[in-house]
């Protein structure tokens, strides 16, 4: 299993607070490449850098004076909801590009809202999966990222109308979780695309090769862990809200676990993030992932009842962090728990 991650994002993570911190603005991307990426680019299957653009999407309440407001208030428990739509900090922005492909680094940058995201000129390809990029490239017409997900994709305006927008797709109207899937969907971003097709342009297609991905061998799983993430009077983990000097599991370095993650229901959606390593999903609900999912995630998306099974591999370094839903008012509200690799 490769460890070099490319499309990573970091945020404050204080104690009861996240929140409100991520929200005014402490949060932002980390991009990376190692040697195989930059042969990727230097052989012309990627855009290079000028192509390469990271898009963090977030939703946000601004006051008569364009200053933020976060007043959670009632809304708390189940996560801060805003009313204008912001991507990389600006409402309702447009972006001058060239018929070419481009790449981009898209974020779910958001408190408690859920993306479905659509381009109204046709499809993305599908190269990266949170921090990692795919052993193969994927098309995708419609891409769904929960709190903190990511997707790395290329977008083909050589053909495209002068005008493309980024939709979302998805309704929400309270922090739970998302409603439905409602069509036309409301813009994001609009790409003004000029000038002729570019001839010598990036030559990723589905099916590209990208970065070989070994997975966890069902052989190397020593243990298997169990967690219910639920409401007890606020959200908690197994019953037990977050005690940060409590470990709720203590892995061995260099071992492989199976981790199982339910959603108690209650018509709330949790994203499950632990920290340190990235995990392969192997089960939703009994079923096998989808294909874009079946690899590297840092993030794994439970809608209400929803129950996943995942392999994580302690591999790098020893010591204590911690797991948590990605819905971070879920998070402050102690939907979080220790884990000490020892």
């Amino acid at each position: 299993m490769s460890s070099f991650s490319s499309t990573q994002c970091y945020h404050d993570h204080m104690m009861d607070i996240t929140g409100q911190n991520v929200y005014m603005g402490l949060a932002g991307f980390y991009l990376l490449k190692d040697q195989l990426e930059d042969d990727l680019i230097d052989a012309g299957t990627l855009p290079a850098e000028p192509f390469d653009i990271p898009l963090v999407i977030q939703d946000r309440v601004f006051d008569q004076n364009a200053h933020l407001v976060f007043k959670p208030a009632a809304d708390e428990f189940n996560g801060w909801l805003g009313d204008v739509f912001v991507v990389n900090g600006k409402a309702q922005p447009f972006f001058e590009v060239q018929r070419r492909k481009y790449r981009f680094r898209i974020l779910n940058g958001s408190n408690a809202r859920w993306y479905q995201l659509q381009l109204t000129s046709g499809q993305f390809l599908q190269i990266g999966n949170d921090s990692w990029l795919l052993p193969f490239a994927i098309p995708r017409t419609s891409i769904r990222l929960g709190l903190a997900e990511r997707a790395d994709v290329i977008v083909d305006f050589r053909n495209a109308p002068s005008e493309v927008y980024l939709v979302n797709v998805l309704q929400q109207t309270e922090g739970a979780g998302p409603d439905g899937v409602r069509r036309p969907g409301i813009p994001l971003v609009k790409f003004i695309v000029n000038g002729s097709p570019v001839s010598n342009d990036a030559s990723v297609v589905s099916g590209t090769q990208l970065r070989p991905n070994t997975p966890i061998d069902p052989k190397e799983i020593v243990r298997t862990r169990h967690f219910v993430f639920g409401d007890d009077d606020g959200w908690t983990i197994n019953e037990r809200r977050f005690d940060p000097n409590h470990n709720e599991a203590t892995p061995q370095s260099n071992t492989a676990e199976r981790w199982i993650f339910k959603n108690d229901g209650g018509g709330w959606s949790h994203p499950i993030h632990p920290h340190l390593e990235a995990h392969q999903i192997q089960r939703i609900n009994g079923r096998a992932p989808a294909l874009y999912n079946s690899f590297k995630k840092d993030t794994t998306p439970l809608g209400p009842d929803d129950e996943a099974e995942v392999f994580i591999k302690f591999r790098t370094f020893t010591g204590r962090y911690v797991f948590h839903c990605h819905n971070i008012e879920h998070e402050d509200h102690f939907m979080m728990a220790a884990f000490e690799v020892i």
